[in-house]
């Protein structure tokens, strides 16, 4: 339940963006999206491995593009798939879905 609470809190902060790197995000916005559907397919395979390889790759690029809340859910995920706890880290994934969204959104309300 705290953990619901955390992650819902989470995905609510503001989107900022690095305004150097603006131009780029649509197609970041597009590559993590494909990285998502990765995660959630290694989920429910229960593929730790396959989920361990996207948190990787995610947790760089979100870092290059200063997204700590993208790199703190990818965190999230890494620890739990320590435990292969997969019904957490399915709830950490929806929580990375809805914030890609309202980073689609918060690029839409800029005119992007």
């Amino acid at each position: 339940m705290t953990q619901n609470r955390s992650l819902d809190k989470l995905v609510k902060q503001e989107v900022c963006f690095v305004e150097s790197l603006i131009e780029l995000m649509p197609g970041y916005l597009i590559n993590v999206t494909e990285d998502y559907q990765k995660l959630s397919e290694s989920i429910v395979k229960k593929d730790v491995i396959g989920v361990q390889q996207v948190v990787h790759r995610v947790r760089g690029s979100a870092i290059s593009y200063g997204f700590s809340v993208i790199d703190t859910i990818m965190d999230n995920i890494q620890i739990l798939s320590q435990d292969d706890n997969f019904k957490l880290m399915d709830e950490q994934a929806a929580g990375l879905k809805q914030y890609l969204k309202n980073i689609k959104k918060a690029l839409e309300d800029r005119g992007e």
